[in-house]
């Protein structure tokens, strides 16, 4: 037996190398919602379909897929989502795991389509591509030093998507996808070993809790049962039995959970619950209920006011400080982005143009108050942002300018629905800008921000105050 045999042998029989994973074809290339105009895909069709048909061989197959992924660089975000797809799909196929492994990553960058369903193939390619080195690898020092890289992507790509299945509660998804980065992230050592092993421990927990609260309502504990949806951030179960086992703590969770803005002294006194029930916990459940903490003290350090904010800051740092890094990986917080200093996909003006301020400028007044940055569309007026579901929250003020004549309304609406109105707003109501709305937009694509004229529009000066998004 050579060294290299001999060396894939060990990896094998210490169970540190994982079967070769099956990435499917890319089903959003043949299907008829890939994120792509019909005049993009006629295009795609009369460049490459015939020549994917025609590529029998693996080496014909490499070879397109190659030259897609180098051409697709300048091509229209539509077409260039077909070229890479198909670029994956026939790399793969005709056995050239980089090129696939390439073009995969960057349809990821891309954040067109299904993130999930991209990031979950990706996964696939980087443990084919890492097992693929490891067996070619001859002694465990070089393997070390070629999978490096590689591996912590991987792990990168894994907890990433871990937290993607977790918010949409698929626990069990969320452990095969961790699950399968485990042993390679073991092989090479990687420093985010600890934070992998934490992610899935988290969810077997989430799964027990669901588990348990099914086991407690079904023997009538509807007050257990309500308490470990909670844990499990199932609110509609426990908004189901909080109807017939009201408790106030659970009640007041519920009502922050549920509420489009919910009132700053809810917030921050729902932080303090999660913070109290957290210090009777040990483990994973500890860190689940810190977590929620957590991102209550931070949605109430954006809309608050008072003393309240110094005493949430200073435990919001506590929390930090007993998570570390674990905080960061399964959270991703991120800092406020001011859409006033962001492009924005589309935008409609009654009259004039749209104005931006941003942070360079002199502050923009609504009714008399200042803001660092701010967006004016005099009414009727929509602006479009695409957020492609990168972000939790979506922070603003709103009102009408200083020395408006007109009347507005003002709606936020995202995915096409509505997602919060205000009432008419004339040039001396300073209720929108007393304090921040704050809204959730988590998984949010598109963001449009909506000024509705009133009695005609005329002189409806519709200002958005620092309206950002994290």
């Amino acid at each position: 037996m050579d060294r290299g045999t001999g060396f894939a042998a060990a990896i094998l029989c210490f169970g540190l190398a994982l079967p070769v994973v099956a990435a499917t074809p890319d089903a959003a290339v043949a299907d008829a919602a890939a994120p792509c105009s019909a005049e993009e895909r006629q295009t795609f069709d009369q460049l490459y379909a015939d020549r994917i048909q025609k590529a029998r061989r693996a080496e014909d197959k490499a070879a397109l897929a190659t030259e897609m992924l180098a051409g697709a660089g300048s091509a229209p975000p539509g077409l260039k989502y077909l070229m890479l797809a198909s670029a994956a799909d026939l790399a793969q196929r005709g056995r050239n795991a980089d090129v696939a492994l390439t073009a995969q990553t960057q349809l990821v960058d891309l954040g067109l389509g299904d993130p999930t369903a991209l990031r979950a193939r990706l996964l696939d390619l980087q443990i084919n591509r890492f097992n693929e080195l490891a067996r070619a690898a001859r002694s465990h020092a070089e393997a070390k030093r070629l999978l490096h890289d590689l591996g912590n992507r991987l792990v990168e790509t894994a907890l990433t998507l871990v937290q993607a299945h977790r918010g949409a509660f698929d626990f069990a998804a969320a452990i095969r996808a961790g699950t399968k980065a485990l042993k390679p992230a073991t092989l090479i050592q990687s420093d985010r070993l600890p934070l992998l092993r934490q992610s899935i421990a988290i969810d077997e927990q989430l799964t027990r809790l669901v588990s348990m609260a099914k086991g407690h309502e079904a023997r009538g504990k509807a007050d257990v049962a309500m308490a470990e949806y909670l844990d499990a951030g199932l609110i509609p179960d426990a908004t189901r039995l909080l109807a017939a086992h009201p408790d106030d703590d659970t009640a007041l969770l519920v009502r922050v959970a549920t509420a489009t803005a919910p009132d700053p002294a809810d917030v921050v006194a729902a932080a303090r619950v999660w913070d109290g029930r957290a210090t009777d916990a040990k483990g994973p459940l500890e860190t689940i209920r810190l977590l929620r903490a957590a991102d209550l003290y931070e949605q109430f350090m954006a809309c608050g006011e008072g003393l309240d904010l110094n005493a949430a800051n200073i435990r919001l740092q506590a929390i930090q400080k007993r998570l570390g890094d674990l905080l960061g990986s399964l959270r991703k917080a991120t800092e406020w982005v001011y859409l006033a200093e962001t492009p924005h996909e589309a935008a409609s003006v009654g009259w004039g143009a749209l104005k931006k301020v941003t942070r360079k400028d002199k502050p923009c007044a609504i009714v008399g108050r200042r803001f660092a940055t701010g967006l004016y569309a005099h009414a009727s007026s929509k602006i479009v942002y695409a957020l492609k579901g990168q972000y939790k929250q979506f922070s603003f003020c709103y009102g009408m300018g200083t020395g408006a004549g007109g009347a507005a309304w003002f709606e936020v609406r995202c995915d096409g629905k509505q997602a919060w109105k205000s009432g008419g707003m004339w040039s001396n109501h300073t209720h929108g800008v007393r304090k921040p709305t704050v809204l959730s937009i988590a998984g949010v694509q598109k963001l449009e921000l909506v000024a509705h004229g009133i009695a005609g529009g005329s002189g409806a000066h519709a200002w958005w105050g620092d309206p950002k998004v994290r």
